[in-house]
């Protein structure tokens, strides 16, 4: 199987789609790329080799309009769960419509170089036939290797899920439209083998503990909860935060289906315990303490090239998706197991330590370092920032470990050149 990229240009249509008025980009003319190769003008998708899986750079509803959703040999943009235009960014190759087939060519070596490590280390060889609902690598990878099936009391599955919030969003930090945005992140192989790395509960054997038979204090509480052999997963409330520190740890912000979030790990108890009054009311306790991960076996073994590699990163961020995060079983029924839990805890954990020293950097820095924090989670950091402030934020964010998207020092070069003429005027 070959894999390529297609770049639709932006012809834009006006339809109704379910009594709405919207535009929708048309998938005709652009340029596509096969593995790396030159990449070639189209006027129409019956021009594309049928051999080929094509990524294209549609966004969801006109990838869904277009019918490109109902075709075996088509995927959305997200189908690497970073997007094209991310992945383009990351590159270097950032969104210049003069530069598009040098664009299309670059994503699209990488997008075959990312399927090739899949088929390697996965045995992922066909996936026209294995991505019928949601086309995503995490699905197929999530096939390869097997699903579990073991099934959780009802219960304790609601409290997972609701203990399963996959980003904090700061609300406190809203960005300006005229701002840039970016996204910041950790090395994408190293971020998944050190959340990886972190203990998980076992699946079996969990306890619910009513209120009465706690501690009496909440402090007591608290510290039963965190420094407990076994894992626990508290029902409590999360009030009075103060300080920086509250606002980046937005408990609750962004929950799933708009569910108020009231179950914490412990790993997440821990930390947001210390900027907030948490009330613990009830838990659950996993007697049968921590468990080894069978799944751990099939993750892309290190070697000298593993944190050069960016298709090895998105291979690799898609398998760590697949340990942490919930999936519908075949009866349609949300299951989140303990380890998507406290794997998901570990990974905002990580970032939020990160968003928190980008913020103090900024506060001791330049005047004009006045970026703001949008979200984290997933190994990184959303950012909104004025273009006054792109030398100050680069240079912070990889002083603390956070990769900066190639095109950020291209905005940088061409804002001192513009500064350099200025200066000469």
């Amino acid at each position: 199987m070959r894999y390529g990229v297609v770049f639709f240009d932006a012809a834009l249509e006006r339809r109704t789609i379910k009594n709405k008025e919207t535009s929708i980009a048309l998938a005709r003319e652009g340029w596509a790329s096969v593995a790396g190769q030159p990449a070639l003008r189209i006027n129409k998708t019956a021009d594309l080799p049928s051999d080929v899986v094509w990524m294209v750079n549609l966004d969801f509803q006109s990838y869904v309009s277009n019918g490109l959703s109902k075709l075996p040999n088509f995927v959305p943009y997200y189908f690497l769960k970073s997007d094209v235009n991310q992945i383009a960014a990351e590159i270097g190759a950032h969104n210049d419509h003069e530069r598009l087939p040098v664009i299309v060519q670059a994503v699209a070596e990488v997008f075959s170089r990312t399927m090739r490590l899949a088929e390697k280390h996965f045995g992922i060889a066909d996936i026209q036939t294995k991505t019928n609902n949601g086309k995503k690598l995490e699905f197929c990878i999530a096939e390869a290797i097997g699903r579990r099936q073991q099934v959780i009391d009802a219960p304790l599955n609601q409290a997972l899920n609701n203990a399963h919030q996959p980003r904090n969003q700061i609300l406190a930090h809203p960005i300006p439209r005229e701002w840039w945005q970016v996204t910041l992140r950790r090395n994408r192989y190293a971020h998944a083998f050190e959340v990886l790395e972190s203990p998980v509960p076992s699946p079996n054997n969990w306890e619910f503990v009513d209120g009465d038979k706690l501690p009496s204090g909440q402090t007591q509480r608290v510290d039963w909860a965190i420094d407990n052999e076994r894992p626990v997963l508290v029902h409590a409330r999360v009030s009075d935060g103060k300080g920086v520190e509250a606002t980046l740890t937005s408990f609750g912000n962004k929950p799933k289906g708009n569910v108020p979030r009231e179950w914490l790990s412990a790993p997440e108890l821990y930390w947001v315990s210390r900027y907030g009054r948490v009330e613990i009311d009830a838990a659950y306790v996993c007697n049968d303490g921590f468990a080894g991960m069978p799944e751990l076996a099939k993750m892309p073994p290190p070697n000298e090239l593993s944190l050069a590699s960016i298709s090895l990163g998105l291979l690799t961020e898609n398998f760590l998706a697949v340990l942490m995060e919930p999936y519908k079983n075949p009866m349609g029924m949300q299951m989140c197991y303990p380890h998507s839990v406290w794997y998901n805890a570990m990974d905002r954990f990580i970032m939020f330590t990160h968003a928190f020293r980008l913020v103090k950097m900024s506060s001791y820095g330049s005047p004009n370092a006045g970026f703001r924090i949008h979200s984290y989670g997933f190994g990184n950091i959303q950012v909104g920032a004025p273009h006054e402030a792109i030398d100050d934020l680069t240079d912070y964010a990889s002083a603390i470990g956070l990769e900066v998207p190639s095109s950020a020092y291209w905005k940088r070069t061409m804002q001192f050149r513009q500064r350099s003429v200025e200066a000469l005027q």
